[in-house]
């Protein structure tokens, strides 16, 4: 029997998601690093990329050439909603949050903080998990008033807000709730603590041993002959693993797997994996990287002065304004100009190919006239033409013998070069017998003019010889 093997047919197995056009999009943000930061303030700004992962370039290379235009214009196109930029003084530390592209711009003097690799370093098992990464981490508050008076907090407040993405309470997925940033406002202070966490599970209501062999934390079974002996001796635990309140225990549903649906009880709890940072608000500005200033720890000013600053600021927008324009109306005409002489040479240039056209046609008629045609019957008018020739000849013959000798030929002389053919430049007309002492002299005279040019050839001959060399 034959059997035919049939193409197989692959069947679509999954679904893409569907996107809602009208939810908002998550918010990305830029750390950048501007000036000399130095190595620790650097190592902050990495830091700090992986606290706003996923949603930023953890790559952003900057250079000292680049101002606050360029990240703006290409900010649009990938969708980032905030920068947050680091510099470092010979007095202090700042972080700046804008948001893009119309402001505002927060102003914080970071008074202490601790890297990541400090905060691991006091931890005796330190948390190293790429997938808390994968998610957004959840932003928590606490000690900023409601009080409108302090208007510049409620401002920091709803900056740190739409820095983080939105969490919807009904919809959010416990997979992803990974990480927490934690800011906490201290009055007494007036400072802004900065604190960054990962989020730790554990099951509940196992043996210590078997939930060490479930979290991967069995370093070492050596020295025991089966696994039985290591979860009924209890051994491995630590203090770490002792159980906390019911205060952090909540009650999960899984929704993989052969047990879907089934609950079970998880404890909870928060580890601390840096950066951690201590900031004070220092000003509030209106726009992008500068504007009016809303508030000012340091400096105070009155109303009349404020009116002052805006009515300046005012005026050099104006002013600002009409260079532009005015710069653009010149680089208008500059280009109107400049097309106009481009149409100019073109039409002079057709004109004046025209005429060379015209000129060359002109040329060719004169050169394609036809002598032989028009004396073609006239006999006579030949002969005249002949003999026209015979005395441009003779001509010749006498001109050359005043070049060569510098004098008029005597009677005699004169009929033998006239009888004589017409010489070249440099050579004795044939037929002609200049008398013994002329010719003497004539001899000497061409022997002269070869040993120069002998001598020339010679010399140049040398040249090639020195250059070669």
């Amino acid at each position: 029997t034959n059997i035919t093997m049939g193409k197989r047919r692959k069947k679509r197995t999954h679904v893409d998601p569907i996107v809602d056009a009208s939810a908002p999009k998550d918010p990305k943000t830029f750390v950048i690093k501007r000036g000399k930061t130095g190595a620790t303030v650097s190592m902050l700004g990495d830091d700090l990329r992986e606290v706003m992962l996923p949603f930023t370039a953890p790559k952003l290379k900057e250079r000292k050439t680049n101002t606050l235009k360029d990240f703006v214009s290409v900010a649009g196109p990938l969708g980032v909603t905030h920068f947050m930029t680091l510099s470092n003084t010979d007095v202090a530390t700042y972080v700046k949050t804008m948001a893009v592209p119309h402001g505002p711009t927060i102003t914080f003097r970071v008074l202490n903080y601790s890297l990541t690799k400090d905060v691991k370093s006091l931890q005796r098992n330190p948390l190293s998990s790429a997938a808390h990464f994968k998610s957004p981490p959840l932003l928590t508050m606490s000690g900023f008033t409601e009080d409108e008076s302090k208007k510049h907090l409620l401002l920091c407040r709803t900056v740190f807000r739409d820095m983080f993405p939105s969490m919807r309470m009904n919809e959010i997925d416990l997979d992803h709730c990974r990480r927490v940033v934690l800011m906490v406002y201290d009055k007494e202070t007036d400072t802004i603590l900065f604190r960054h966490f990962a989020v730790v599970t554990s099951p509940i209501g196992l043996n210590k041993s078997v939930k060490r062999v479930l979290q991967n934390k069995v370093k070492n079974l050596s020295e025991f002959k089966d696994i039985s002996d290591y979860i009924l001796q209890g051994t491995g635990a630590t203090e770490s693993d002792a159980e906390d309140d019911g205060s952090s225990h909540i009650t999960v549903e899984k929704k993989k797997g052969r047990k879907k649906g089934q609950k079970s009880q998880t404890s909870v709890r928060l580890q601390e994996i840096g950066p951690r940072m201590t900031l004070q608000l220092v000003k509030v500005e209106e726009d992008l990287g500068g504007g009016e200033v809303r508030y000012h720890k340091y400096v105070e000013k009155t109303e009349e002065e404020i009116e002052e600053l805006r009515k300046r600021k005012e005026k050099e927008a104006l002013v600002k304004q009409m260079r532009r324009q005015q710069q653009e109306a010149r680089v208008k005409a500059k280009a109107e100009q400049k097309e106009s002489l481009k149409q100019k040479n073109r039409k002079k240039m057709e004109i004046d190919g025209e005429e060379e056209v015209v000129e060359e046609e002109e040329e060719e008629e004169e050169d394609g006239f036809d002598y032989g045609d028009e004396y073609e019957g006239d006999s006579d008018l030949k002969a005249g033409a002949d003999g026209d020739d015979d005395d441009d000849e003779e001509n010749e013959n006498l001109e050359w013998y005043k070049r060569e000798l510098g004098e008029e030929p005597d009677e005699e002389t004169r009929e033998a070069l006239i009888n004589a053919t017409a010489p070249s430049r440099n050579e004795t007309p044939k037929g002609f017998k200049p008398k013994k002492r002329k010719r003497q002299e004539m001899e000497d005279k061409e022997k002269k003019e070869s040993n120069k040019q002998r001598e020339k050839r010679e010399a140049k001959r040398a040249s090639k010889r020195r250059k070669k060399h």
